[in-house]
This record gives C-alpha cells, sequence and structure tokens, in this order.
C-alpha cells in the first residue's frame, strides 16, 4: 500500500489534516457550459488533472493515518 511519507516534524494528526486537505484540493470541480442558447447545460469538470494513482495514494494515507490515531489509543473522541 502506497501513501504519503511522513514529513519529519509532524505528528499523525498533522499528516491526517495535510492529507485531507490535498484530497479536497485536487479533487475540486469547476462549472463548464456546454452549448449555446437555450440548449446549453452545465457540466462539471475536475480543476486539475491528477493521475488517479496519486488520488489513491492521498486516500490510502488517510487510511493509514487515522489508523495509527486511533490504534495509540489515547483518542477518546466519538466515545
Amino acid at each position: 500500500m502506497k501513501i504519503v511519507q511522513r514529513v519529519p516534524c509532524c505528528s499523525d494528526e498533522t499528516m491526517l489534516e495535510d492529507c485531507k486537505r490535498m484530497l479536497r484540493v485536487l479533487t475540486q470541480t469547476k462549472d463548464v457550459k456546454v452549448g449555446r442558447g437555450r440548449a446549453s447545460t452545465t457540466i462539471k469538470t475536475p480543476k486539475y488533472r491528477v493521475d488517479e494513482e496519486i488520488i489513491q495514494k492521498i486516500k490510502n494515507s488517510i487510511e493509514y493515518y487515522e489508523f495509527q490515531i486511533l490504534s495509540r489509543g489515547d483518542n477518546t473522541e466519538g466515545l
């Protein structure tokens, strides 16, 4: 499983926030009008061209860092 490697000065929480931020930015879409006049429609297209491999790597990282936080046992959030 490929993940985004940890920056030496960052904790699991910081890496999780960074990965979520990267995913939110890279999956943004914009509305583009297609057609003319009354027949025009708007479609959502991605703002950035990103390989699916990179998106999957970020999703894997989110799962990994969430698991690391939960497996430490000091997180009592949600109980």
